[in-house]
């Protein structure tokens, strides 16, 4: 059930209600429309897939215990962006705060290269939500620092090297991974890479590598970020070694069949 609240998350940023009982969650990404086909189907919740003319990929399903959760988040409203509180997370267990947690941060975080540091971001039009993210992230160990911005969003960065290598450990973000990996063909020196390291692991064209990046298989399937398919990254957390930035890696050439698809 544990996955249930990773859909909860990735709800509150990309989802919304139709009606009384539809629940939808849109993307842009075909890569990340098929995490979330898994995750239904590994919670066996039937589900309908929608692919627009624009590209976007409206996710369609109905489930009871799902509904009683927005309800527990004051999100069962169509405008549940500018509605919903993250009050009850004190509520949930360690692991389904890690859950819900990583479905927030694929919808609404992304991935930046500020001036050779990679950080992670994340923004909505939500303070209070924002704020108390902040607070569970805290309490976890997180150093984190909030910023506001004029069009009245609200967001966060996680860019301390701990803090950035400690969040891989803890959250299962497959889409933020994926999106992490593109651009470490961009930034392959941003987390202590070489070229002496990365040079036989880019496994890109040159002309390619801005768009679609990542590096090479780690020895130990346990450890790699495997986004050779998306159901290997589905509900799977494993022990990862203090040597994140290592472990980070993977071809793009592989990535880029999944999104292809």
């Amino acid at each position: 059930m544990k996955h249930l609240y990773y859909l909860l998350g990735l709800y509150l940023g990309d989802g919304n209600l139709q009606g009384k009982h539809i629940l939808r969650i849109s993307t842009s990404s075909t890569f990340h429309a098929k995490v979330i086909e898994q995750y239904l189907q590994k919670l066996l919740i039937p589900f309908k897939t929608l692919r627009e003319a624009s590209g976007m990929i409206r996710i369609k399903f109905k489930n009871k215990k799902f509904l009683t959760l927005l309800e527990a988040f004051n999100a069962k409203t169509k405008r549940k962006t500018e509605s919903f509180t993250l009050d009850f997370i004190d509520n949930l267990e360690f692991e389904e705060k890690v859950f819900l947690i990583s479905g927030l941060f694929d919808a609404e975080g992304w991935i930046e290269n500020d001036k050779g540091s990679l950080r992670i971001r994340f923004k909505l039009k939500n303070q209070k939500v924002r704020d108390k993210l902040v607070e569970t992230l805290r309490e976890l160990g997180f150093e984190i620092s909030k910023f506001d911005r004029k069009d009245g969003s609200y967001g966060l960065t996680i860019q301390k090297r701990k803090s950035f290598e400690r969040f891989w450990k803890t959250f299962d973000c497959p889409y933020l991974k994926y999106k992490l990996l593109h651009l470490l063909a961009e930034a392959p020196n941003a987390l202590g890479y070489t070229r002496h390291t990365t040079g036989a692991t880019m496994g890109c064209d040159p002309e390619r590598g801005s768009k679609s990046p990542k590096s090479a298989l780690s020895s130990d399937r346990g450890l790699q970020l495997a986004l050779v398919k998306p159901e290997s990254l589905v509900g799977e957390r494993h022990q990862r070694s203090p040597n994140t930035s290592l472990l980070l890696a993977h071809t793009a050439r592989q990535a880029n069949r999944v999104e292809s698809q």
